[in-house]
C-alpha cells in the first residue's frame, strides 16, 4: 500500500513538471508579434522624472557688480547664484510687438511709450532673473491717456508683474444741501 502511494505522488509529480511550460516556453507563447506602423514611436519619460535641462553658471557677489543691476529679493551676499535669463539689446521691440499685437484693434494704442525707470536682478532661492523696470504710456483710441508701471523680462520682453493703472471714476459730484442736521445730496 505504501509503495502504490509513493508510486502515485512520483507519477503525478513527473506529469505535473511534463505537462507545464517553462519559462521560456512561457516568454515565447506571451510575446505576440509587434505591429509596424508608417509612424516612428515616440520614448519619453515619465513626467516625474525631470528633463535635462542644461544648468546655469553659478555667479558670486563679484561678477555681478559688474552688472549695474538693482538686487531685489533674498540676496546672501558670497552666496552662489544661478541666473535664469540674459539681457536682450531689443527686450523693448519685443516688448512692445507683444504689448500692442495683444491689444483688440478697436482698442489700438496711440503715442505708445517706454520710459526705463531701472534695472533689477530679482533673487529667489538662489536663482536670479533679470527684469527691467518701466513706466508704458499710451493714449486710447476715446482720446483718455493712460499708464502703468511694469516689470518686464529682459530676454524675452514679456510682462512679469504691473501695478499703478491708471483708473477713470466719472461719476456726478454730490451736492450737499444743509438742512438742520441732516445732509441730502442734490442731483
Amino acid at each position: 500500500m505504501k509503495k502504490n502511494v509513493y508510486l502515485v505522488l512520483f507519477l503525478s509529480l513527473v506529469l505535473f513538471f511534463a505537462i507545464r511550460p517553462t519559462s521560456q516556453t512561457r516568454k515565447f507563447v506571451m510575446k505576440s508579434p509587434k505591429k509596424t506602423s508608417p509612424h516612428k514611436e515616440i520614448k519619453r519619460l515619465p513626467a516625474s522624472v525631470p528633463t535635462s535641462i542644461p544648468k546655469k553658471e553659478n555667479k558670486t557677489a563679484d561678477v555681478l557688480k559688474d552688472l549695474k543691476r538693482e538686487f531685489k529679493g533674498d540676496y546672501v551676499k558670497d552666496s552662489p547664484l544661478t541666473i535664469l535669463n540674459k539681457v536682450s539689446k531689443n527686450w523693448k521691440e519685443k516688448f512692445t510687438k507683444n504689448f500692442l499685437g495683444n491689444l483688440p484693434e478697436d482698442k489700438q494704442a496711440k503715442e505708445f511709450k517706454i520710459k526705463h525707470h531701472k534695472s533689477i536682478l530679482d533673487i529667489k532661492k538662489g536663482t536670479g532673473r533679470n527684469l527691467e523696470h518701466i513706466i508704458v504710456s499710451y493714449i486710447k483710441p476715446d482720446g483718455k491717456p493712460f499708464s502703468f508701471k511694469a516689470l518686464v523680462d529682459s530676454e524675452t520682453g514679456t510682462m512679469i508683474q504691473t501695478w499703478n493703472q491708471t483708473r477713470y471714476e466719472f461719476k456726478e459730484p454730490i451736492k450737499l444741501n444743509m438742512r438742520g442736521r441732516e445732509f441730502r445730496s442734490q442731483k
